[in-house]
């Protein structure tokens, strides 16, 4: 964009610099923002930049584009007066955005890490019932079987002497 700059005419080129001179510094900001955030580096760094910064970033950046090229409309409108308070307005909003992300994502991990250390202790909890029920079920079995064993209205003691006088018959 810059280079078409070259291309005019040496006297009105001086000109155009000073006219394109708020804008200049954009695209390098740009470029070292992209240097930023493509730079290699571990997983968990790129995802933190990408997760907390990518955002705030392309606001800022957005922000800085069109507020600087509003300063060119700046002598052509009427309400010059309430222009400046109202950008400043706007920058304030732009950073009270960038705030709020950030504790909404800080607010997000706060809870997740809660659901992940309720769900494992969840998790842990089930695992150590299963094994104490199945190191009890052997106990569980037999008392369910024995439960009845003593119950009215079945003759247990003439049966186990029947029992008992069969296998002295049988000797």
């Amino acid at each position: 964009m810059f280079d078409l700059i070259q291309h005019i005419p040496g006297p009105w080129r001086q000109l155009a610099e000073v006219l394109i001179a708020p804008l200049a510094w954009i695209p390098r900001l740009q470029h070292m923002l992209w240097d930023f955030f493509f730079a290699p580096g571990p997983l968990w760094l790129v995802a933190g930049k990408y997760i907390f910064l990518l955002f705030p970033a392309l606001l800022a950046v957005a922000a800085v584009w069109c507020t600087q090229l509003s300063v060119y409309t700046f002598p052509f409108r009427s309400g010059r007066a309430q222009f400046i308070p109202t950008m400043m307005l706007t920058w304030w909003d732009a950073v009270r955005a960038i705030w709020l992300y950030w504790v909404g994502m800080f607010r997000f991990v706060g809870v997740a890490l809660g659901w992940a250390v309720a769900f494992s202790t969840f998790v842990a909890k089930l695992v150590l019932e299963v094994i104490r029920q199945i190191a009890l079920m052997p106990f569980t079995m037999t008392g369910r079987m024995t439960q009845n064993y003593f119950t009215p209205g079945v003759p247990w003691i003439a049966f186990v002497m029947l029992i008992f006088w069969c296998a002295l018959e049988a000797a």
